[in-house]
């Protein structure tokens, strides 16, 4: 059974890595981190909001599913 969660690893909570390795591939999070925080600056807010609101309810129903949840979207927007 493959493991999906940081959590269900056995070595946790003494979990190791190599920096060598993962360096690069946080520098490139955050550039695209800033390019898309960039790219949201030059919305007006109403879209701004739009798109939390939006993200709001993906991160809700995402979490909803980890918890072995099924969510109906249309409710979850009706309540944030």
């Amino acid at each position: 059974m493959k493991r999906s969660y940081i959590w269900e690893q056995n070595e946790w909570p003494y979990l190791t890595w190599d920096n060598k390795e993962l360096s690069p591939l946080l520098g490139e999070v955050r550039n695209k981190q800033g390019r898309l925080t960039g790219m949201v600056s030059l919305l007006g807010d109403e879209l701004k909001k739009d798109a939390l609101h939006r993200i709001v309810v993906s991160e809700i129903m995402s979490s909803a599913r980890i918890e072995g949840e099924t969510l109906d979207e249309e409710q979850v927007v009706l309540t944030t």
